[in-house]
């Protein structure tokens, strides 16, 4: 009688659907780690909006336009460390990247980019 070991290794379709499982597998899980990524990222921004935002002297802020104008004034370097074209030019893989991993970095600058 055959094990399944036996049988799998006699039956080269289902080794072949095995692997192709295994690899699919690592893809997801790779991609997970990636969102995992991203979702702390937006975690952490979040956060530090939130801690400012109760942080806020109610004193200082009297209407929206207020607020807003704290807002802007607080956050205003986001807006100054736009990338530029240049920036975009001088991008370049680092030595520990894989290719894999250099791309979305590369696309994610890319939707930064203002045009001029």
């Amino acid at each position: 009688m055959l094990t399944k070991k036996d049988y799998a290794l006699q039956n080269p379709y289902q080794t072949r659907a095995k692997t192709k499982i295994m690899i699919n597998i690592k893809q997801v899980q790779e991609q997970m780690k990636a969102d995992m990524k991203v979702m702390k990222e937006q975690m952490t921004m979040m956060m530090e909006a939130i801690i400012w935002y109760t942080n806020l002297e109610p004193s200082w802020v009297h209407s929206w336009k207020d607020l807003m104008d704290s807002f802007i004034k607080q956050y205003q370097y986001n807006f100054e460390m736009t990338p530029d074209r240049m920036q975009l030019q001088n991008m370049c893989k680092r030595d520990n990247e894989s290719f894999k991993e250099y791309t979305p970095r590369w696309r994610d600058l890319t939707t930064q980019v203002v045009p001029p």
